[in-house]
């Protein structure tokens, strides 16, 4: 047997044992919310928290004993460290996610309390963490966002909707709006004298400011936001949706689950790795995106060892990943155009559109009417 066959087998033998090891982990099991509990919270007007604290989870059996399971881990990490050496690649990358189920452990050791916010940021992040590769953080890249939609130009592009509507007027048409979606009628729009706002929802009316004037534009977005999103999420979805947030953690503030946060950043991180890859030539690499559940930074090394014959290829490829001539020219463009320094050119065109009077767009915008 040569020394590369036995480096497969012993590789193997180990990946398997953790899998083996990992099989009774389950997360959301672990976390998860009774369904009785939902429905005495509507019952009950949303008026006090679920009984969900320590104590709950206590009684809330993991299927697995978490310190015989944490020993066990830590003696597979330190073997595959003895068989494999430290300075092994796929070796670091086991021992790596072994630290990660040895995390799982103590986040679920600590459901209820608040040390469970650390374990969860530790697996899933948080958004002060950085973003890879670059110094910018998901709540700093938030914010520039909302800077570029609240920029003034932003606010020119609805002048050319005149406030038409007011009073009675106003709550008509956007009644009407609203009672083509909620069609049962349970959707009230109506003056109000006492709002400081041009408007706010309530659990099935939406009030209108007595004293302000509204464009179609802007009854739109209320019919959108205030009545789509606001009124029109109902007790049942805003109530999954917090549990999303709480479980695991503590109800009454200061410990969550950060899982969600940790799509937003895959999908940041991911786009950059794809761009990252076209602009160093080496497209070839983007299908083992699709070997497994992988981190970017060991994406190199498992193409090295699939080059190999070490590692198998990825069996189901999306059809933008089998030819990648799109996703080449795509991604090639926007990383292209992403080398102009556009402070710079901003900065010579800024005493030039600071010159501009403020005016109306050339070509208005279409009034389209939402039935």
């Amino acid at each position: 047997m040569t020394i590369q066959e036995k480096y497969r087998l012993h590789l193997k033998s180990l990946s398997d044992e953790l899998l083996a090891l990992q099989k009774p982990i389950r997360i959301l099991d672990a976390i998860k919310w009774p369904r009785h509990l939902q429905a005495d919270f509507l019952a009950n007007g949303g008026r006090a928290l679920p009984a969900i604290d320590q104590h709950f989870y206590d009684a809330l059996p993991l299927g697995f004993d978490p310190r015989n399971k944490y020993l066990e881990l830590k003696e597979l990490r330190d073997r595959i460290r003895r068989r494999l050496g430290p300075r092994d690649d796929l070796g670091r990358i086991l021992q790596e996610t072994v630290d990660q189920y040895m995390v799982v452990i103590e986040m679920l050791r600590q459901r209820g309390q608040p040390d469970f916010l650390r374990y969860s940021q530790l697996l899933y992040g948080s958004a002060s963490d950085h973003l890879r590769g670059d110094r910018k953080t998901l709540r700093e890249l938030g914010a520039r966002l909302c800077d570029i939609f609240s920029l003034p130009g932003a606010r020119h592009l609805v002048r050319p909707y005149p406030k038409e509507f007011e009073g009675e007027a106003a709550v008509a048409k956007l009644q009407g709006k609203l009672s083509s979606y909620f069609s049962d009628g349970t959707v009230q729009v109506k003056l109000s004298d006492g709002i400081v706002s041009d408007a706010a929802a309530g659990g099935d009316y939406i009030k209108l400011n007595s004293h302000a004037r509204f464009s179609e534009l802007d009854l739109q977005v209320l019919e959108v936001h205030e009545g789509w999103v606001h009124v029109g999420t109902s007790e049942h979805d805003a109530y999954m949706i917090t549990q999303r947030v709480f479980r695991g953690g503590m109800v009454g503030g200061g410990a969550c689950f950060t899982k969600d946060l940790s799509y937003v950043r895959g999908y940041v991180e991911t786009v950059n790795f794809i761009r990252s890859a076209v602009l160093e030539g080496v497209p070839e690499i983007l299908p083992m995106l699709f070997v497994g559940k992988v981190t970017l930074d060991d994406i190199p090394v498992l193409y090295q060892h699939y080059l190999e014959g070490l590692i198998d290829a990825p069996r189901y490829l999306p059809p933008m990943f089998r030819d990648l001539t799109g996703l080449y020219v795509w991604f090639g463009f926007a990383s292209g155009m992403s080398l102009v320094d556009i402070g710079r050119v901003q900065q010579h065109f800024r005493q030039l559109f600071h010159r501009l009077p403020v005016a109306d767009p050339i070509i208005a915008p279409v009034d389209i009417e939402i039935d």
